[in-house]
């Protein structure tokens, strides 16, 4: 991971808003972007409009996208400068389309060391992967993420949450529900990531616990502060964290 050294890194998350007229020539401001699953085609027509590219793009992928969207995968692969799956199995999956094993690295960890209860979000494992091998970026730019916070609320904007076209709902909904309209397929999604993320147990289980997830990075922020690393959030990010402050836990 010696390669994120002194880099400027930015995470693109899947809440960020753009369609194929948007302008990412920023993106070069910038050493290595990060991007989560389907983002791998939705950013393909701005990023053919970017025509000298001095940033290397690396693609987060969880199991759900990996098993159910291989084509999708193969298709754009060449676009993408490496490949960080969230467990070990799946890098087969990966292999199996062509892309050598070089280019994949996994983020499966010992998540209890960490202190969680549930199993981390695809965000906080690359954290992860930044201490176990005590990467000194130079700088990191989070973008696009909001933990799921808004959902503790009894009003949330939902649209905030995800880009509009993000999913593909054939991987993420029951088949009897396929006849649902996309507003009720988002409802039914964001509804089942609150239920598991706030339910309440003792035990070590597969949930995404939403608090565990977003207090896990904000210690992360305070550690990094402490570290002289820099990181900066965009305006949601920013007003998560605002909402969301309690003793303890401060600002980056």
């Amino acid at each position: 991971m010696n390669f994120l050294d002194n880099k400027k890194i930015l995470f693109y998350g899947p809440a960020n808003k753009f369609d194929s007229d948007t302008d990412l020539s920023f993106f070069n401001n910038y050493d290595i972007v990060f991007i989560n699953n389907k983002f791998i085609e939705l950013l393909q027509p701005n990023l053919s409009k970017i025509l000298v590219k001095k940033f290397h793009l690396i693609l987060l992928l969880n199991g759900i996208f990996t098993n159910g969207n291989p084509e999708t995968i193969k298709k754009w692969k060449d676009t993408i400068s490496l490949f960080f799956v969230s467990e070990n199995c799946l890098a087969k999956n990966l292999v199996d389309i062509g892309i050598p094993l070089n280019k994949i690295v996994s983020m499966a960890n010992n998540y209890r060391k960490f202190n969680f209860q549930g199993c981390p979000n695809m965000f906080p494992k690359l954290i992860m992967l930044f201490i176990d091998h005590n990467v000194k970026y130079s700088l990191l730019k989070v973008t696009g993420i909001t933990f799921y916070m808004d959902l503790l609320k009894n009003d949330f904007n939902k649209e905030e949450v995800y880009h509009p076209n993000y999913h593909n709902w054939d991987t993420k909904i029951p088949k009897e529900l396929s006849n649902m309209t996309e507003d009720e397929k988002l409802n039914y999604h964001l509804n089942k990531i609150k239920n598991l993320g706030t339910e309440k147990t003792n035990k070590i289980v597969t949930n995404h616990f939403i608090e565990e997830n977003y207090n896990f990075f904000i210690k992360y922020c305070n550690d990094s502060k402490l570290n002289n690393l820099k990181i900066e959030f965009d305006e949601k990010l920013e007003s998560i964290i605002k909402d969301n402050t309690n003793p303890g836990i401060q600002k980056h």
